[in-house]
């Protein structure tokens, strides 16, 4: 297992194991906010660019794709993540 991020949602800890760096940034959103929710994954808009979430791990939970993430844990555009 490499090095993992983490982050807060909804005051709970989630580990960030995989992700894909983006050029893409939205201008309107704060960094951590999420520009936009697909089936396989969420696009979290940074200071520069974005990054696409593609494996998490939950507070107290085993790591999942984000798809399987999404089931338990809805996620909306403009939702934030506390990096």
């Amino acid at each position: 297992m490499g090095p993992v991020a983490q982050t807060r949602r909804q005051g709970k800890l989630v580990k960030i194991h995989r992700t894909k760096a983006l050029p893409e940034h939205e201008l309107t959103l704060q960094p951590g906010q999420v520009m936009r929710v697909t089936e396989q994954s969420l696009v979290v808009n940074c200071g520069e660019g974005s990054l696409e979430l593609l494996e998490l791990q939950p507070e107290s939970r085993a790591r999942m794709p984000v798809r399987d993430y999404l089931r338990g844990y809805p996620v909306q555009p403009g939702d934030s993540f506390s990096f």
